[in-house]
């Protein structure tokens, strides 16, 4: 009998190892793993005196020995995370032996059983962190406790004062076990609680005065008690505890969104561990003990004002939490087989919910944006992160020698800092906004303009922007789209440029800016024989925020495939609704036609030879070109995320090929994406760079897929597949990917005032918050996909005088960093405004609605309170709006 339960439980641990191994160099490193690389990465008397003097780290007895790993294993992901798994595999085994100790082979068995699969468990046996080694030392110091217990003397005391070194060498918190010890040893052993308090009394009062002396004396310390006793934002509140649940039951580092059923079915995960402390398969001093090793270190986090009441800082109590829940799932077998089953469901119905979510999750998206910037960058580009955290793992993917300044603590961002007039990179992410974001973009609207945004997921975004140099600029003589567009000055920034640089244009208003749903302003790039290389629209309406507020910056990126020769910079203005081009005017009458020159400019050859080929197959392509493969080897992308990258193309005849489809395959399913020009005009077997750019369908399931394109040029056996209708013939691949299923978009909370509007029929705006700001009204408006939406909307938010149309103050933008024509049906989302009081006292109308990016037309509204396009409330004097 004894061999089957300890055959049983090394399936359990093969089990537990395999679930911890699976993908583990697959997702990129988050903030606090990238700080563990930035720390270890140092010689040892440098980790020792950073973690002395940095504030609010941990202590170094983890980065010491992730410092000695590295030296043998690397600093991969997979590497930096490997240390954590082994250490993982060792705390199964401590359960299974503790289990056994203290109630024998069956409840050892239970204990590792239920450990090997916990997600929390895996989480932190997955990430280059302390937590797993935290554990270990929870788990090992209690054991040596009740082991001194049993054997009064040095003998006994001095390897359990040992370990509780090593815990507080590993993290502050650790100090909290010792109370719990101290209670933990009256009730553990029949010994005299007197004698048994003051032995762990005197082992704490060492390891105590020891933190204290380094609190007094080191700088990193003393800040981090400081922020201890210091209110935190997090608070202490009931969603608090809430995350608790949620991070015991389905792990995660990063408590991300979960579905509404998620957080009252993580209640189910308390449920063995309190079946286990009413279990007779354990002593009524054990249970205690038990109870004890969970609830005062919880008790105290609790009371003091820190309000960082995050699990994984407790996690040395999740060997307790384990040892209970074995106790409650064999007290269940033993009761009944229906209990028994009912434990395994209990375990199995938070287990694959959070190994599933485990397996999807993502924790960033730096790795992509450096991958996306490898290829990208110029020697003069300069990285700006949009919160200060993003630094770090910054450091650990910046293979292409970027400078970065991060941006954030409060300051205002220092665009104008920035040497030379290069090309500029913002990275941010929504999902950690720094208070000053806003600073940032208004100072990005008053220095720079920009060239194209990639969407890397739903929070997170690139942004290519071009520095408005102080020189350099070609005045443009005004001109009129009619009596309601003139333009009062216009400058130019062209000179001599290569492929990848960009013209930059600013257009002033010679009064009023045009409403932004009343015109469109198009860049083209053309050549002396009238082709288009290249087209950049956006609203006509300002798009800056400074003393310049009449004026709209615009650039364009010149196509990797442009060929060196003489181009022409021209703008036109589209009118809407209907899209009529409006004929442009001299000031002295002179007809321009449909385009304006803004200046002529050479291209030059690139100055770079083309990086090397990562993935795809090659081929003849229509047209004289062959494709010679991408320059991207994206291995992971999400659903609804962007593609992006660079394919390599020769050709060998003139002229400008056919746009070429897109599709993607996989998952038993094809899908179009569009078309691709991949080269126009060029000669000769020069290598062109030229990119792609697709969105992946937001629907897309997950699985393993192929990027291809069409119209490839088949001989022979491929051309004859392709006539009897073989899928894949003529067909080239650019690259080879996973994809991970998109989980739905669920916004936390309710509105304080609720809406009930309906946009187009398929978007809804179910409820608004508002906040007076001094002078200003900000405003979160709250969406739901009611319906599929196929377009992308944005919102405007209009503040007007009752009976004017032209509002007083505005802020259009998307509802969402999701576009709206990749919404799922059921997904909520916040958009967050901000308009300027006129500061009259006087009585407002607040108008909202949605409208099409592409047509600039309305969206019918209907609910309470709309009118034909939006919906119209009532904001009285001082800025309250009124809800109908």
């Amino acid at each position: 009998m004894s061999r089957r339960y300890r055959l049983a439980a090394l399936v359990f641990v093969v089990l537990g190892w395999g679930l911890r191994l699976r993908n583990l160099g697959g997702p990129e490193l988050w903030f606090d793993e990238a700080a563990s690389h930035f720390i270890a990465a140092r010689p040892p008397a440098d980790i020792l005196s950073y973690v002395a003097s940095a504030p609010f780290e941990h202590p170094p007895l983890y980065y010491l020995l992730l410092n000695v790993a590295m030296r043998f294993l690397g600093e991969t992901e997979w590497a930096l995370r490997f240390p954590s798994v082994l250490l993982g595999v060792v705390l199964l085994t401590g359960l299974w032996r503790a289990g056994t100790s203290l109630a024998g082979l069956p409840l050892g068995l239970a204990v590792v059983s239920f450990a090997a699969v916990s997600p929390f468990l895996i989480t932190y046996a997955q990430e280059a962190r302390m937590y797993a080694l935290l554990q270990c030392l929870g788990l090992l110091s209690t054991a040596l406790l009740h082991r001194a217990l049993l054997r009064p003397g040095w003998t006994g005391w001095l390897p359990y004062g040992l370990t509780m070194a090593l815990g507080l060498a590993t993290h502050y918190f650790f100090a909290f076990l010792l109370p719990a010890h101290a209670l933990m040893a009256v009730v553990l052993e029949p010994v005299p609680a007197r004698s048994a308090l003051r032995r762990v009394a005197l082992a704490g009062a060492a390891l105590v005065a020891a933190g204290a002396l380094a609190i007094v004396l080191l700088p990193g310390p003393r800040a981090a008690a400081e922020q201890m006793l210091r209110e935190s934002l997090w608070g202490k509140s009931p969603e608090a505890v809430g995350r608790l649940l949620l991070d015991w039951a389905y792990g995660g580092a990063i408590i991300t969104d979960r579905p509404s059923w998620a957080q009252p079915l993580s209640a189910l995960a308390l449920l063995l561990p309190l079946v286990g402390l009413a279990a007779a398969v354990l002593t009524r001093r054990t249970r205690a003990g038990m109870g004890l090793w969970i609830l005062v270190p919880t008790a105290i986090a609790i009371a003091i004002p820190y309000g960082g009441l995050v699990l994984r800082h407790f996690s040395y109590v999740a060997p307790a939490l384990c040892l209970l829940a074995g106790a409650g799932l064999l007290a269940l077998g033993r009761r009944s087989r229906a209990l028994g089953v009912l434990g395994i469901a209990v375990v199995a119905a938070t287990a694959l919910p959070g190994l599933v979510w485990l397996g999807a999750s993502e924790k960033g998206h730096y790795r992509d944006a450096m991958a996306h910037l490898s290829q990208r960058h110029r020697p003069d580009d300069v990285l700006l992160l949009g919160n200060p955290h993003q630094w770090v793992p910054f450091t650990y993917y910046n293979r292409s020698g970027l400078e970065s300044l991060s941006v954030g603590d409060g300051r205002p961002l220092p665009v104008t800092e920035v040497e030379g007039a290069g090309r500029v990179w913002l990275l941010e992410w929504e999902t950690w906004a720094v208070p000053d974001i806003g600073q940032v973009r208004q100072g990005l609207s008053e220095h720079a303009a920009e060239a194209y945004r990639l969407e890397l997921s739903q929070d997170v975004r690139l942004t290519l922007l071009y520095r408005l140099p102080a020189g350099g600029a070609e005045r443009v003589a005004p001109w009129s789209w009619s009596e309601r567009y003139a333009v009062g000055e216009a400058w130019a920034w062209t000179g001599s440029l290569v492929p990848g640089d960009a013209v930059l244009a600013r257009i002033c208003w010679h009064a009023q800016p045009p409403a932004a749903d009343t015109a469109v302003l198009v860049l083209r790039l053309s050549d002396a024989d009238g082709r288009v290389w290249a087209e950049s629209t956006q609203p006509a309406g300002t798009n800056r925020r400074s003393a310049d507020a009449r004026c709209t910056d615009h650039a364009l990126s010149i196509p990797g495939g442009t060929p060196p020769g003489g181009y022409r910079a021209e703008l036109g203005l589209v009118e809407l609704p209907g899209g009529a081009q409006v004929a442009a005017t001299a000031a002295d009458g002179t007809a321009l036609g449909p385009w304006v020159s803004l200046g002529e400019f050479d291209v030059a050859a690139a100055p770079y030879p083309p990086p090397p080929i990562i993935a795809g197959t090659g081929g003849e392509l229509a047209g004289g070109l062959r494709l010679l493969g991408s320059e991207t080897d994206r291995s992971s992308l999400s659903a609804g995320s962007d593609w992006d990258g660079i394919v390599q193309v020769t050709t060998e005849a003139a002229g400008a090929p056919a746009a070429l489809p897109v599709r993607l395959v996989g998952a038993g399913r094809e899908t179009a994406l569009g078309t691709w020009s991949p080269a126009s005009g060029a000669t000769g077997s020069e290598v062109l760079r030229c990119p792609l750019t697709v969105r992946l369908p937001a629907d897309l399931p997950a699985g393993e897929y192929r990027l291809e394109v069409g119209g490839r040029v088949l001989s022979g056996l491929q051309a004859l597949a392709a006539r009897l209708g073989i899928s894949g013939a003529g067909w080239a691949t650019v690259d080879t990917f996973s994809v991970t299923a998109r989980t739905l978009n669920r916004v936390g909370g309710t509105p304080r005032s609720d809406l009930g509007v309906t946009f187009g029929g398929s978007v809804g705006l179910y409820g608004l918050n508002q906040q007076l700001d001094g002078e200003h009204l900000r405003l979160t408006l709250y969406w739901e996909a009611l319906a599929p939406v196929g377009e992308s909307y944005k919102a405007f938010v209009h503040l007007a005088r009752p009976g004017e149309d032209e509002p007083v103050a505005q802020d259009d933008r998307p509802p969402a960093n999701v576009p709206t024509g990749e919404w799922l049906v059921g997904e909520t989302f916040t958009s967050e405004h901000v308009l300027a009081l006129p500061g009259e006292g006087e009585s407002l109308r607040l108008r909202v609605g949605l409208y099409s990016e592409r047509t600039m037309e309305r969206l019918a509204a209907s609910g309470p309170g709309t009118a034909v396009d939006h919906v119209e409330l009532l904001v009285e004097p001082g800025g309250l709006i009124v809800i109908p």
